[in-house]
């Protein structure tokens, strides 16, 4: 849930094979393009929810707030 919009935030970099859907997004307000492709953490929301309940098909959804603050304080101390 954690790795996976870190992955997509560099699939989505300069020269990168999805660097098209960035350049795609560029145009949307601040308050879209962050959680589509501009900011890793607030990526979580868009890109670990998905990738939870496709890995996880009976996950919790009552949890879901405790995995979103854990997935992004574990992006926190991968990028220390």
């Amino acid at each position: 849930m954690a790795l996976v919009p870190i992955g997509g935030s560099v699939a989505m970099g300069e020269g990168m094979i999805l660097h098209f859907l960035a350049r795609a997004a560029s145009s949307l307000p601040a308050w879209m393009r962050k959680p589509l492709y501009a900011c890793p953490r607030c990526m979580v929301s868009a890109w670990g929810i998905p990738s939870a309940f496709l890995v996880f098909p009976h996950l919790n959804p009552w949890l879901l707030p405790v995995y979103l603050l854990a997935a992004v304080g574990l992006q926190d101390v991968i990028d220390r």
